[in-house]
């Protein structure tokens, strides 16, 4: 499990996820949970149906809201990261794929390019280990959320083929 103290369990009222880059881990308390990443409020996430790209953030955090969705948005310290560049790394990538892209391949991508596919707690602690995680901000999350729950490469190929079978059905 990752864990980590979560700086508010707000509903982002104060919309602090508008500047700045955050990572975007939704459904925080299932295995896998899905990732997006936004930069000063333009999100994109590569999903088995499509991405989601240059969307308001506003829009991902209505849907989450409306749904009651765990959410945690974990603020990267990366001043140099532009949606501009966002964007160029997603257009590398039509969809999720099963043995070939997940949710996490562009960000994993865009820090870490001469390394494989990283699953979220391998990224997270090269993040906490470069000094780039800032404030994490949760939403929806039970009391007794403690963390990200600990998986491997095998649930997040699982998990993407049960959607690619759903999508064909």
């Amino acid at each position: 499990m990752f864990s980590f103290k979560v700086t508010s369990w707000c509903q982002f009222e104060n919309q602090e996820y508008l500047n700045g880059t955050y990572l975007w881990v939704i459904h925080a308390d299932k295995i896998p949970p899905h990732i997006g990443i936004s930069n000063d409020g333009i999100y994109f996430s590569l999903k088995v149906s499509g991405k989601d790209d240059a969307v308001s953030i506003n829009s991902l955090v209505g849907v989450v809201a409306a749904k009651q969705i765990p959410t945690l948005a974990i603020e990267v310290m990366d001043e140099e990261l532009t949606a501009i560049k966002l964007k160029s790394i997603f257009n590398q990538y039509e969809r999720a794929e099963s043995n070939a892209s997940s949710c996490l391949t562009p960000v994993s991508q865009l820090y870490f390019p001469k390394q494989e596919d990283l699953i979220l707690t391998e990224l997270l602690d090269a993040f906490r280990e470069k000094k780039l995680l800032g404030s994490v901000y949760g939403m929806n999350l039970k009391s007794s959320f403690q963390g990200i729950p600990s998986y491997g490469r095998s649930e997040i190929t699982n998990r993407i083929m049960d959607l690619e079978n759903v999508k064909r059905r």
